[in-house]
C-alpha cells in the first residue's frame, strides 16, 4: 500500500485505542482482511484473560492494545487494500483503504429475528439488536423465532425495562448488584439495554447461594462476551463488599428479599428494584385453621 496511507490509518487506530481504554468490558475483537493481487488473507484479534491474541498467518500475544495496533499496523502496510474492524457488543466501526483512500464508516450487527403474536407497539428489547440474547436465555429458536411460550415472558420483560429506565437515563457509570440472582436473566436483560440503547457502562455483580444458578450465569456472560458482569457464590447476610448505585432483587425467596433491603440500605444505595417471593419463614410460624 502507498507509505503516504500510514499516517492516515495510524491516526484511525489511535480511534480504536481511545474506545478500548474508554470501554475495555465492552470490546469484542478486530477482524482484518487484507489484499494483494487475487487473494485475501484474514486475521482477528481477540482477548482472553488480559491477553491479546493476534492471529494472522502465525499468532501471536500482547499484553498492551495499543502493542497490538502497532503490529497491525506494520502488517497491513504490505497489502494492496485492507478492511479493519473493531466491533464492541453489536456496533462497530471499520477503516478501508487503499493506494486512493482511506475512510471511516460505522456500523451495527444484526441477528435475523421473527416473531408472532406481540402488541403493536415499540418494544425497548430490540428482537434483532437483542437475538443473540434472546437466544442465550431461551427466549427465542436458533432460527431467530420468537417461542410461542415464550411471548407473554417476553412482554413481562419489556414492561421491566418500561419501570426502570427512567432510574439510569442520564447516569454514565453504574455499579449493580442483583440479590439472589438464580439465572440472572432479568440482569442480562438490564445490561443489554444499558449498553445498545442507553449506552451507558455499567459494572453488574450478580449474588447467589447457589452454586449451580451462579456456574449457569457465569455460562451465559461468557457466551454472550459480557466482561461486565461478575457472579458471587455468597450469603447476603454477610456480603458486604460492593457498594452499589442500584440494587435488584426480583423474586428472592423466604428472608432473602429482607436481606437484599438491608444490603442495599447498608450500602446507601440510590436505587431499589425490589418485587418479594414468598415468605416461607413466616408462613411456618403462623396458624389460622379456618384459612
Amino acid at each position: 500500500m502507498n507509505g503516504k496511507q500510514k499516517q492516515k490509518i495510524q491516526l484511525l487506530l489511535g480511534g480504536f485505542s481511545s474506545r478500548y481504554t474508554e470501554n475495555p468490558d465492552f470490546f469484542d475483537t478486530i477482524k482484518i482482511s487484507a489484499i494483494s493481487g487475487t487473494k485475501t488473507y484474514n486475521g482477528t484479534v481477540v482477548e482472553k484473560s488480559g491477553i491479546f491474541i493476534y492471529d494472522f498467518g502465525a499468532r501471536e500475544t500482547f499484553e498492551n492494545f495499543n502493542s497490538v495496533l502497532e503490529k497491525i499496523l506494520q502488517t497491513v502496510m504490505n497489502y494492496d487494500s485492507i478492511v479493519i474492524e473493531y466491533t464492541e457488543r453489536k456496533s462497530g466501526t471499520r477503516i478501508i483503504a487503499d493506494d486512493k483512500n482511506v475512510k471511516l464508516e460505522k456500523f451495527d450487527i444484526k441477528d435475523a429475528a421473527r416473531a408472532f403474536g406481540l402488541k403493536a407497539k415499540k418494544y425497548n428489547l430490540d428482537l434483532n439488536k437483542a437475538a443473540l440474547l434472546l437466544k442465550t436465555i431461551g427466549f427465542m429458536t436458533e432460527d431467530g423465532k420468537l417461542k410461542n411460550d415464550m411471548i407473554r415472558k417476553y412482554n413481562q420483560t419489556d414492561r421491566f425495562l418500561d419501570l426502570t429506565k427512567e432510574l439510569f437515563e442520564n447516569k454514565k457509570n453504574l455499579t449493580i448488584v442483583d440479590c439472589a440472582c438464580g439465572k440472572s436473566y432479568l440482569s442480562f436483560v438490564l445490561n443489554h439495554y444499558l449498553w445498545e440503547e442507553l449506552h451507558i457502562r455499567a459494572h453488574f455483580t450478580g449474588i447467589d447461594i447457589k452454586q449451580n444458578v451462579i456456574e449457569e450465569s457465569k455460562r451465559i456472560a461468557e457466551t454472550l462476551g459480557y466482561k461486565n458482569m461478575e457472579f458471587i457464590c455468597e450469603d447476603l447476610k454477610t456480603f458486604d463488599k460492593i457498594k452499589p448505585d442500584a440494587v435488584i432483587s426480583l423474586h428472592a425467596c423466604d428472608t432473602a428479599t429482607d436481606m437484599a433491603l438491608g444490603y442495599a440500605i447498608r450500602n446507601n444505595a440510590e436505587s431499589i428494584i425490589c418485587v418479594p417471593c414468598c415468605h416461607k419463614e413466616l408462613l411456618d410460624k403462623y396458624r389460622k385453621e379456618d384459612l
